[in-house]
């Protein structure tokens, strides 16, 4: 996919997570700009953004964060070509969904895409401009899929499904889903599938509005925290249609020390290659 072809122009992340379970390491540094194989977390998304047509990007960081943020992304805008890296702040804790909202009128009134920074993603397809092919495939929400252990379904957002799609003739390597259900960590009984949400998604203007109006319910009530997948499931009540990509390749969970190390390994083996 190219600049020229892509629907989606604007990608958001939210990085304003302390990175508690990465401690020792994130005392000193963000948790998204700590570096994996020589690498920041946050620039191998950014890399996969910029060859998937994205040209903004927002970072939504806390605001002891924000300056070091900034600093990162006035070089990345000149490597990758972007024509907006900025830096919002979330300045509590109040979800993701929260920390999406925070871009207030930088959204604009078209899709946009929302990565987390956590996962590196190994796969021969683009992660971002997958999600992007599948919203111009429907011109519907979509989230970002990936088969967990059942063991760990009470970990992710799972997904119910109707219909699986394996031979879209144009799109990469991997499975569609469309999406009948989504249940926020279930007990493994309780449980519709093990496809887990894994951090990727492709928002509609009317899924943002939705979330504006939940967030703004949120806070009449005194309730503290607003989910993207809040929003996933109120479009699955009231329109029934949201689709999924279930990538094919490996994810290296970089949350907590055990996983970060075993991405180190894994990715500094792959080099040698």
């Amino acid at each position: 996919m190219t600049k020229k072809t892509a629907s989606v122009k604007i990608l958001v992340l939210p990085v304003a997570g302390l990175g508690k379970r990465l401690r020792p390491i994130t005392l000193r540094t963000p948790k998204n700009l700590v570096k994996v194989a020589g690498r920041e977390l946050i620039d191998y998304v950014l890399e996969d953004a910029a060859k998937s047509g994205i040209e903004r990007v927002i970072v939504v960081a806390s605001p002891r964060h924000a300056a070091r943020f900034r600093a990162y992304l006035a070089k990345a805008k000149k490597q990758y070509g972007f024509s907006e890296a900025s830096v919002v702040t979330q300045a509590a804790p109040l979800g993701d969904g929260h920390a999406v909202l925070q871009a207030g009128a930088r959204l604009g009134r078209g899709p946009v895409a929302v990565r987390f920074c956590d996962d590196i993603i190994v796969s021969k397809d683009l992660v971002i401009g997958s999600l992007v092919r599948l919203f111009d495939e429907y011109r519907s929400p979509v989230l970002l899929f990936q088969k967990v252990s059942w063991e760990n379904v009470s970990r992710y957002g799972i997904a119910g499904v109707d219909k699986t799609m394996r031979h879209l003739s144009r799109f990469p390597k991997g499975h569609v889903h469309r999406v009948d259900e989504l249940i926020e960590k279930p007990e493994r009984d309780a449980a519709p599938s093990n496809l887990g949400v894994v951090g990727g998604y492709v928002l509609t203007p009317r899924l943002i509005l939705n979330l504006r109006k939940m967030f703004r319910m949120l806070k009449s009530r005194h309730a503290d925290a607003l989910r993207i997948i809040d929003g996933f499931q109120r479009e699955l009540v009231e329109h029934r249609h949201v689709y999924g990509w279930e990538f094919s390749g490996k994810r290296l969970d970089c949350g907590n020390l055990e996983g970060y190390y075993e991405a180190e390994e894994f990715l500094k083996r792959k080099k040698k290659k």
